[in-house]
Formats: structure tokens, C-alpha cells, sequence
């Protein structure tokens, strides 16, 4: 256990005891019970409504929630919200895919690639940032609310908001005050060595009564907690490892059969962040707005957040730092008009995120050992360079609260490209395979068996001399849509809404790759190249239709029918008769659906604010993403699959001083249907159940505000959650196939004013220290079958775990 620990395990002690002395620093009027549950306010409809008046099943976070519940980037939301999943990938790897599941819609492996490579099927849950659709793991600070809406939500919000959709949406400039806060924490985590710290800033600047510029940055840092005891030491100092890196060899007298040196490596899953975000909003007159918002973030971070199964956060692999740094720039211009008949609002975004990372592929020695001769250091490194960007511009129409009719409707588009180009080197390759002796049966030279044996090229006449694979793919998307919804308010209690989004998506892709010294046995040429090319247009349309009905004046019931969508597209790879070249029968996949069905009810019970929903979601020609014989990622349609369940979640005030909120979950998502792709190469099995998936999910929390002196309070909280088993792939033959074991994660705080600006807390996350296992990586297998989808990820079975328990203090000053 760290020195660090027992530091801010005394810290907690000592500002425990003194609770009562700091609560004299603040004095709180206390409410009615009924003002304190509070009007929740969002705008998932585009309208600003009460969350208890709108027809569907919708979660909203405050941001002052978001930041006593010391809750950093959306991950902190997989434990928060009944129905939301989403795996602990870590700093490493949960800045790359958007691995969210809702209503437990999701095809996904958990785990067994390890995320370390851009996804190419479309995430089945939307993310917006504001009024820009991406995903990317922002630092929440100075946040409004984050909003979490269930089902698909495609009318509103995009066709690929198959499972729900996530939207955060930040504080605006205020022009009627200036405010200002700074935020700062340090805490320990056991198994570190050394601490976590942030610091986090926000001015509101009022310049004029209808300008003000809102501007926040900051950064952070969390120490790594997973040790690695079999480091391949090599001739750099540092986690990207240069593309000219050699290993030292044990014996240097020996280099035909020298081993390599290897060392124990402390807290390998360290992480680094850093923003700045700028903001302006210039009223120019009572109907006209216009706001203007720039973003850029970067996040570093070292090795995976895993260990090996039955270790001590230990791990055992040849390369552990995996290095990945990834930059953000995200800009926004939205221009709002109120024309009286409606508001129409244009928003125009642009974002950029780059991602270069480092990563272990030391597996393939074991999976493809004859390529690798008898090579007696073999690791495998792979370096990624991967670019996401896209223009968005959307204009919607939003029409006042009718007495009898209202609209929303607008026009969309996107243009996006993603582009990905990996380089692999296995460092000291060629200079071993130019050794005498290192050929089959120690005759010759392995490089003249790869140049005369297979056709390849032979290694050290690359640059860099160890190359021996690189691959690129380039993805243009482009959606164009119309949308719109109307609700007929037949009486005051009674509504009627129908919503409708015709699109049109074109997928196009390309993709090249080079086994270098396989040459013309996997390609074409003695560069050992092979390519494809694929593209597709689709258009379509999803409808969604709602019926809601007034019970009394605090209890809305409610019916939905909506549909989610993912278009269809071409898949690019390699196809012929090279030995990793692959049939045609995957060259395209179909668009997948979603019918949502919904039956819920929310309201207000006295001091009790509720919400409870039923639902049955029948998902159709499933898309799901596997790797081609060449490795090269493709998706392919299964059959079909359904996920019903139902969703609680209520707030309960037990009095002025405290309250009791939580939430349920139950999801049964399976298959519905046997499905075999390509003559059984991938299958699934009726009844199988989809992945990352947990039947029951539990939330609570406890606050308890109490005037420990007269007129003063002091917040206490305790929040805990619960995710019971789940599979961690559809095909459940496979050697990486792994039930995970449910488990419970708890978090604690105390909270007190030292001074009528100064606020401190004292934090526990994982109060009990547990290893929450939210995710399996792959197992070692043997390759695969000739004509099969092999795993490239080769590797020792490794698990994703939590963080461990975490003591830490915080300081926020505010004007």
C-alpha cells in the first residue's frame, strides 16, 4: 500500500473531525422539502423543457453533480445512469472508441482488441458535444448538464442513435455577472507510487450587457497502478519506442541465439491531460443570438489498464508501455433567431482529433512463427497514426408551445473522413535474419529464405530496416437528412407526436497493405501488397411515433414507437486466391434496424421524483466488425437480435437535509436467430447473448446535509453500483470467449465551506478496493483454421480493471 495512500487517508481523518468547525464558514437557508427537488430542466426535444414533461425515458446529470461526484470524462457516467454500460478501458484506450451500450445494444467484442485501433462499424449510441455530433472523451469541466437519452433517438439526433444518445452540454457566457472558479485535487491511489493531481479554471468575463467571454483549461494527471515484471529493455530510453529500437541482447557475444534483456517496469498506466476551452456569445438584440467555441485538448497516456488474470495489478507482457497521444480541436458556431412563429437555429461545427500511439503485437511470433524463423527476440511493435475530422452543419426550425400544434423540423449534413495507418516493426528482425546460421536447420540466412522461399523483400532494404508490415485505410462518409416532428395536443392532457428523418449516407473506403517479407505468397508483388476498394450509397427514412397522456398534474404516461438505423456500406480488402486474400461475399454489408418499443410513466409522489420504463427492442440484419483473413477489419450482417427490459430510477427527499436517489436496470439481449457469413468462417448462435451486457444494474446514492451547528451544513454523500455477469463476445467457441464476474464499486465524500468562497472536500472512490473487471483482452489461440477470421491479438489473457481505491482532497474557489 503507497505512502500516498496513507497520507490522504489521514488528511481524510483529520478534515473529518473538523467538519463542524468548517461548516462555520458558510451559512444555507433551509428549503421545503418540495423546492428541494428541484425542476430538472434539459433539451432533448430542442426545446427547453422539465425532464418530467417529456414523453420518453431521459437521464440528466447536473453539472454541479458532475463535479462533487468527482466525476472527469463521460467513462465516470458507466456507473451513474440505469441502462448505460460501458467498459473501463482506462486513459489508454477510452479516448478511441465509443464504447457505450444502452438498452444493451451492442455487437462489439469487450476487450479482446484491446480498442486499440479506430473502430469501422458506426457506434450504436450518438454522441454530441453541445450541438456537434462526435465522440470524443472531454474533461467535464464547467459543465451545465449531461444528458443521457434512451432508445433510438434518430428523428432528432441522428440515424446511428441506435441504443440512445449522450449529450453534454456546457455552461454559456453570461453577460449579466462575472464568475470565476478554481478548482484544484490531489489524491492516492493504492498500488501507486505516485499521486493523481488537477487543476481546473473558468472566467466569465462580461464585457458589454448583451457580450461576455466564457473561457475554462486546465490539466491533469493520474498515476499509474499496474506494474509490468517482463520488459524487453532496448537501446532508447522512453515509451515510444523509435522505429530503429533494438533490444539488448542478454548475451551480446551470442546475437544468433541471444535472448533479449528484460526489467520490471512501476505504474505503467500513467495518463496526462490537458484543455483549454474558449467561448463567446454576443447578444446582438432580444431576438437574434449568435455564440462562438473553440476546444483543444490533449491526452497522453502510457500502458493499458490491465493485468494479468490472478496478479496483483501485475502484467507480463514484452512491451507494456503502450504509448497513445491524442489532440482534440473542436469548433462551434451557432446562430439563433427568434422570429416569433419559430426559432430557427444554424449550427456549424468542425472538429479534428489525432491519435499517434505505440502498441504491443508481440502475439504474432506465436501465431505466425514460420515468418519469423527461429528469431529468438522476437517482439512486435506497432505504430498508429489515426485522423477522424468532419464539418457538420445543421439547421433546424423550432416552433413556440401550441395550444393545439408544434414542430421541430430541420435539414442536416455531414461530410467525415477517418483515416488510419499503422506501421509494424519487430526491432533487431533484419539484422538477425542477415546472420549466417539463422536460415532453416541453421543454414544460410533466414533473409534469403524470406526473398527465395516466399518472394519477399529482403529485411534491412526497408526503411526502416526492421518494417515487415504497414496497412492504411481511408474512409469518406457523407449524410444528408431531412427531419422533422409534430405533436397534436388533442387535449390539454393529451398529445400526439410523429417524427420522421429521410437520409441519404454514402460509405466509401479504400484500404492497402504491405507484408514485406511474405511478398508474393500474401500479395502481389515482392512488397507483398494487397488492396480493395468498396463503396455505397443508401437512402432510407426511420419514423418515430409517440402518444402521451396527463394522469394528473405531476404523472405523464407515455407510449413510443422509434427507429434506429445504421446505414449499410463496402467493405476494402484484399480478394483473390493469395493466401491472405479473402471471396468476394463480403465486399458489401447491409443497413441494420432497430424498432424501439416503449411504455413508461414518470412523475412527482410527494417528496418522491420517479421514472419507470418498459422496453423491446427488435434489432435486425445486425452489423457486427471481424477481421478478414489479411487481418483487415470488415463488418458483416448477422441475423437478428433483441434486447427488452425495464428501467427505474427515482429521488427521494426524506427530509430538508436528506435525500435518497437510484436507480434499476434489467436487459435480456440475445440473438434471435442462427446466423453463418462467408460458409461458416463467422457465426452466431440463436439464444447466444450480445456482449458487455450485464441482465441487472444497480445505482445509489445517499446525501445527507445536516446542521451539525445552527444555520450551517456540512454535505456527506455515499454512492455505490452494482453490474452483474456478462460475455465479453458473441461466439462463444472461441478461445478469448470469457464470462465476466459481476461486481460493486462504491464512492464517498465529505464536503464543507471554509470560507463564505472557499469550499473544500474530501473524496473515497472504490471505497472498498474492489478489482472490478469490466472488460477480457484476448487469449493465446493457435491461430486459427486455414479460411477463418483469425484473432490477430495473440497475446496473454489479460483483464481490465478498475482503479483502485482512491483517497484524495479538493479545494474550489468561486466568486
Amino acid at each position: 500500500m503507497s505512502r500516498s495512500y496513507f497520507a490522504f487517508g489521514t488528511a481524510l481523518a483529520t478534515l473529518a473531525g473538523l467538519c463542524p468547525a468548517l461548516a462555520l464558514g458558510q451559512t444555507t437557508a433551509t428549503k421545503p422539502a418540495s423546492e428541494q427537488i428541484g425542476e430538472i430542466v434539459v433539451t432533448a426535444t430542442r426545446r427547453t423543457e422539465n425532464v418530467l414533461k417529456i414523453p420518453y425515458n431521459i437521464s440528466a446529470i447536473s453539472g454541479a453533480a458532475i463535479e462533487k461526484n468527482g466525476i472527469t470524462d463521460l467513462d465516470g457516467l458507466r456507473n451513474s445512469v440505469p441502462g448505460l454500460t460501458a467498459a473501463d478501458y482506462g486513459a489508454r484506450a477510452g479516448n478511441i472508441n465509443n464504447n457505450f451500450i444502452i438498452r444493451g445494444v451492442n455487437t462489439n467484442d469487450v476487450g479482446v482488441g484491446e480498442s486499440e485501433f479506430p473502430n469501422l462499424a458506426g457506434a450504436t449510441v450518438s454522441n454530441y458535444v453541445d450541438d456537434t455530433p462526435l465522440f470524443v472523451n472531454l474533461k467535464l469541466t464547467d459543465i451545465e448538464r449531461i444528458e443521457v437519452l434512451r432508445g433510438p433517438q434518430g428523428t432528432l439526433f441522428g440515424a446511428d442513435s441506435v441504443g440512445g444518445t449522450i449529450r453534454t452540454i456546457h455552461n454559456k457566457p453570461d453577460p449579466s455577472h462575472l464568475d470565476y472558479f478554481i478548482d484544484l485535487s490531489a489524491s492516492g491511489s493504492d498500488h501507486a507510487d505516485k499521486p493523481n493531481d488537477s487543476a481546473d479554471v473558468m472566467l466569465n468575463l462580461p464585457v458589454t450587457d448583451r457580450f461576455a467571454v466564457r473561457v475554462n483549461g486546465g490539466w491533469g494527471q493520474e498515476a499509474g497502478f499496474i506494474n509490468a515484471d517482463n520488459a524487453v529493455v532496448y537501446n532508447h530510453n522512453g515509451a515510444f519506442l523509435p522505429l530503429n529500437a533494438q533490444p539488448l541482447l542478454a548475451n551480446p557475444a551470442d546475437p544468433l541465439n541471444s535472448g533479449f534483456v528484460t526489467t520490471t517496469l512501476h505504474g505503467i498506466n500513467s495518463s496526462k491531460v490537458w484543455y483549454a476551452r474558449g467561448d463567446a456569445l454576443w447578444k446582438a438584440t432580444d431576438w437574434f443570438t449568435a455564440e462562438l467555441a473553440y476546444q483543444h485538448q490533449n491526452d497522453q497516456s502510457n500502458g493499458f489498464s490491465f493485468e494479468a488474470p490472478g496478479s496483483n495489478y501485475v502484467i507480463h507482457r514484452r512491451i507494456p508501455l503502450n504509448p497513445a497521444d491524442t489532440n482534440t480541436d473542436l469548433g462551434a458556431l451557432t446562430l439563433t433567431a427568434d422570429f416569433g412563429f419559430g426559432t430557427i437555429t444554424s449550427s456549424t461545427s468542425y472538429y479534428n482529433v489525432g491519435t499517434d500511439d505505440m502498441y504491443d503485437n508481440s502475439g504474432l511470433d506465436v501465431k505466425y512463427p514460420y515468418y519469423y524463423g527461429a528469431y529468438p527476440r522476437t517482439t512486435t511493435t506497432n505504430y498508429d497514426f489515426n485522423r477522424d475530422a468532419a464539418f457538420t452543419q445543421e439547421v433546424r426550425l423550432v416552433s413556440p408551445r401550441g395550444d393545439h400544434f408544434d414542430y421541430v423540423a430541420g435539414v442536416y449534413y455531414q461530410l467525415r473522413r477517418t483515416q488510419a495507418y499503422s506501421i509494424e516493426t519487430v526491432p533487431g528482425f533484419a539484422a538477425w535474419a542477415n546472420l549466417d546460421g539463422s536460415g532453416p536447420d541453421g543454414v544460410g540466412t533466414w533473409a534469403d529464405q524470406l526473398v527465395d522461399y516466399y518472394g519477399g523483400t529482403r529485411p534491412g532494404t526497408l526503411s526502416p530496416p526492421d518494417l515487415t508490415y504497414d496497412f492504411k485505410r481511408d474512409v469518406r462518409f457523407s449524410d444528408t437528412a431531412g427531419f422533422g416532428e409534430l405533436t397534436w395536443h388533442i387535449t390539454p392532457a393529451w398529445r400526439i407526436t410523429g417524427g420522421a428523418r429521410v437520409f441519404q449516407e454514402t460509405f466509401a473506403q479504400t484500404t492497402i497493405q504491405h507484408i514485406y517479407g511474405a511478398g508474393t505468397t500474401f500479395g502481389s508483388d515482392s512488397l507483398g501488397t494487397s488492396e480493395g476498394s468498396g463503396r455505397k450509397t443508401s437512402t432510407s427514412a426511420i419514423f418515430k411515433a409517440n402518444m402521451s397522456y396527463d394522469l394528473g398534474p405531476h404523472t405523464l404516461t407515455y407510449f413510443t414507437f422509434s427507429q434506429g438505423f445504421r446505414a449499410g456500406g463496402a467493405n476494402a480488402y484484399p480478394i483473390g486466391t493469395c493466401a491472405f486474400c479473402d471471396s468476394a461475399a463480403l465486399q458489401t454489408f447491409g443497413d441494420d434496424h432497430a424498432n424501439n418499443f416503449e411504455l413508461g410513466i414518470k412523475g412527482l409522489l410527494g417528496r418522491l421524483r420517479y421514472s419507470a420504463a418498459l422496453y423491446d427492442i427488435e434489432w435486425s440484419n445486425i452489423q457486427l466488425e471481424v477481421s478478414a483473413v489479411s487481418g483487415t477489419p470488415v463488418i458483416i450482417n448477422g441475423g437478428t437480435a433483441r434486447s427488452y427490459g425495464v428501467e427505474l430510477e427515482g429521488d427521494y427527499r426524506v427530509s430538508p437535509e436528506l435525500s435518497l436517489s437510484g436507480g434499476y436496470s434489467y436487459t435480456d439481449a440475445a440473438l434471435t436467430q442462427s446466423f453463418s457469413v462467408d460458409g461458416g468462417a463467422y457465426f452466431g448462435t440463436n439464444g447466444t447473448l450480445l456482449p458487455g451486457v450485464s441482465h441487472h444494474q444497480v445505482n445509489f446514492a445517499i446525501d445527507w446535509s445536516p446542521e451539525l451547528v445552527p444555520g450551517h451544513e456540512v454535505d456527506f454523500h455515499l454512492d455505490g453500483s452494482y453490474r452483474s455477469w456478462f460475455d465479453n463476445q458473441i461466439e462463444t467457441s472461441l478461445d478469448n470467449f470469457r464470462k465476466i464476474s459481476g461486481y460493486s464499486l462504491f464512492n464517498a465524500y465529505v464536503q464543507a465551506q471554509l470560507t463564505p468562497k472557499l469550499q473544500a472536500q474530501l473524496f473515497v472512490h472504490n471505497l472498498f478496493d474492489a478489482k472490478g473487471v469490466s472488460a477480457a483482452s484476448s487469449l493465446s489461440s493457435d491461430g486459427g483454421a486455414a479460411g477463418t477470421y483469425p484473432l490477430y491479438h495473440a497475446f496473454e489473457p489479460a483483464e481490465f480493471v478498475s482503479r483502485p481505491l482512491t483517497v484524495g482532497l479538493r479545494l474550489v474557489l468561486r466568486h
